[in-house]
């Protein structure tokens, strides 16, 4: 069981890191207020596992970046139904989201097919 958690917690520090060049080059603008969009495949219960949900915006706030404050996260959850990711994926970009993070390969894929022009993470995958 540790092995297991520090292989998420591995994951959710890689995916938090991979944040930080995209999120730095925006940390020049005062006063605006960034917007994440969060693709997760899994149900909120299962992707709010503090390893992911909580170490996410902790992770954004030691890089200087608050929710409610300079930051806003939108969380979409696929309830495990891949069938669900592309309309989520096309939701998050209706909203002008400024980084969408894909917690999971199919979510990737959905977000990489929603827009071309807004960055994408992809946090885990079994094959990138």
């Amino acid at each position: 069981m540790k092995r297991m958690t520090t292989r998420r917690e591995l994951l959710v520090a890689l995916g938090t890191g991979a944040l930080v060049a995209p999120v730095r080059a925006f940390a020049q603008q005062q006063g605006k207020v960034w917007r994440v969009g969060v693709l997760a495949l899994p149900s909120r219960a299962a992707a709010l596992d503090p390893l992911f949900s909580g170490a996410f915006p902790l992770g954004m706030r030691d890089l200087g970046y608050v929710e409610g404050k300079d930051l806003m996260i939108e969380w979409r959850f696929a309830e495990s139904k891949v069938e669900r990711l592309p309309g989520l994926a096309a939701e998050l970009v209706q909203l002008k989201v400024d980084v969408l993070v894909a917690a999971a390969q199919d979510a990737a894929l959905a977000a990489h097919k929603a827009t071309t022009t807004i960055p994408i993470v992809m946090t885990t995958s079994s094959d990138p």
